[in-house]
């Protein structure tokens, strides 16, 4: 097997704000939009002053403060940007305010209302918006807790490796796997043969389940001798107008995507089960490194702890003088490795405490 890390693309999910993400995810959240009403938001801030009698849902200054306290509930205000100048006319309500990316690229908005909407507040992440999501299960939680109603959610897999292309996805269109009840769905295949990348529609966009296969590597700009030339994504967009969309695939988003597209299951799964063999075996061999590493090297750890009076020089100390950037050969050979340490880390220094 080609080495996980020469396959990630330099920038991981196709975002400029973004560098190279530590966990490669069998599936992701990509895109999100929901709806919620000012009074389940102020229920889990019943102090904030916008949120009291005196606020007005038309109001900018009401609408700028609602929109940070949404932000800080949701425990994004850290991770977001939001602009205060307030635009106009967006997806059917009145106004809207612009979320920025720490580098100021756009990556969602937050919408408000008019009594067309129900006087809702709509929240849109957009592919950066969603990378910058670090707890999927609090957004889960906060969401279920105030109600919200999630009107569009895309789940996506990225085969780096492209193992599983556009021209599958064509086959298996045409030998009916993508077909459940009735007729097929549409079929559209968009892109020209100059290296800047097709996409496959399997579809319509008009419909309440779209899948959309694209060279996402080439559409970034990979060329034929690049590490992500063959980079695809396979992005499967989910809307509401003719089903409710659980908050369950907000943190389980592999079992929505196969479970509508099984044709995807058997090499999903067998990337997960490798995923999990991969953390397992990191797991194991860092264990085994931190019982090492007390044996040889506890009492003189213990020396310097008890000899530094702050413990930030005692980890300048290790950094500058212990220290190697070069990773553990365990980790180097392991496939996965490089995507599974910092769970590997954290699940070891719990049992260690």
């Amino acid at each position: 097997m080609v080495s996980a890390m020469s396959q990630v693309p330099s920038v991981n999910k196709g975002l400029k704000s973004l560098s190279p993400s530590d966990t490669r995810e069998a599936a992701f959240i990509d895109y999100l939009t929901f709806t919620v009403t000012a009074d389940a938001v102020k229920a889990l801030a019943p102090d904030a002053r916008a949120l009291h009698s005196g606020y007005d849902a038309q109001h900018e200054a009401s609408q700028l403060v609602f929109a940070q306290i949404l932000l800080a509930v949701l425990g994004l205000s850290d991770l977001l940007v939001l602009n205060g100048n307030r635009g106009g006319f967006r997806s059917f309500y009145d106004h809207h305010f612009k979320l920025h990316t720490a580098d100021g690229d756009v990556c969602g908005v937050i919408a408000f209302g008019g009594e067309r909407q129900r006087f809702t507040t709509m929240i849109q992440l957009t592919g950066a918006g969603c990378a910058h999501v670090q707890a999927w299960g609090r957004v889960r939680d906060v969401l279920e807790q105030m109600s919200a109603r999630v009107t569009r959610v895309d789940v996506a897999h990225d085969d780096y490796e492209g193992a599983h292309n556009i021209d599958d996805a064509i086959r298996w269109h045409s030998e009916g796997l993508f077909t459940t009840t009735g007729r097929p769905p549409a079929l559209q295949v968009v892109g020209w043969d100059d290296g800047s990348g097709k996409t496959v529609y399997i579809g319509k966009n008009t419909g309440n389940q779209q899948l959309c296969v694209y060279e996402k590597g080439r559409q970034q700009g990979a060329r034929d001798d690049d590490a992500s030339v063959n980079w695809v994504r396979w992005e499967a967009r989910f809307g509401s107008e003719y089903r409710d969309i659980p908050l369950d695939v907000l943190t389980n988003p592999v079992a929505y995507l196969v479970g509508h597209y099984p044709v995807m299951k058997y090499w999903i799964d067998a990337l997960c089960s490798r995923m999990r063999t991969a953390r397992e075996r990191v797991a194991s061999n860092l264990s085994h490194s931190l019982r090492w590493a007390r044996r040889q090297y506890g009492s003189v750890i213990n020396l310097l702890v008890e000899n530094l009076p702050e413990p930030e020089q005692l980890v300048r100390f290790l950094s500058r003088h212990v220290a190697k950037k070069t990773p553990p050969p365990w980790l180097k050979t392991n496939p996965f490795g490089a995507f599974v340490i910092a769970e590997a880390v954290e699940g070891r220094l719990e049992i260690l405490t």
